[in-house]
């Protein structure tokens, strides 16, 4: 798994790639970067996914919402793309009860501190089958 931080789902086919890329460089014109702290390994209520859990929201809602609007500015792609609202850096996703609770116990005591410079937005694409893996497309520098 490619370490990431989703800012939007596409479910498209790898035909929209091209747009989706148009719409990403248009998006990150004249964004800065910034620093991203992390603190604390945490979970979703549902218990599938476990993850850190980043500190700088408002400068990643400062990222996506320009994206976003490019991507929503195309009518091809409008009705496909879904936000994300809750950025996370996966640890672990899809997870069955029995690897929850392995997992969980095996993180203890869910302690995390880092950070590191945002420099670049990566379009990352995983086929919609287990056990797949994501696989960078392209990398964007604004």
């Amino acid at each position: 798994m490619i370490p990431h931080i989703t800012l939007f789902f596409a479910d498209l086919d790898l035909e929209a790639a091209e747009p989706i890329m148009d719409a990403i460089d248009s998006g990150i014109t004249g964004q800065q970067t910034f620093d991203l702290r992390y603190k604390g390994i945490t979970h979703f209520p549902d218990k599938r996914t476990i993850y850190i859990d980043p500190l700088e929201k408002e400068a990643i809602a400062a990222l996506r919402s320009p994206i976003i609007q490019a991507l929503n500015d195309q009518s091809a792609l409008r009705d496909h793309i879904r936000e994300t609202d809750h950025p996370h850096l996966s640890i672990a996703a899809g997870l069955k009860p029995a690897q929850f609770d392995e997992a969980w116990s095996t993180l203890a005591p869910h302690e995390f501190s880092a950070a590191h410079r945002v420099a670049e937005v990566l379009l990352l694409r995983r086929e919609l089958s287990s056990g797949a893996a994501y696989v960078e497309l392209r990398s964007f520098a604004g």
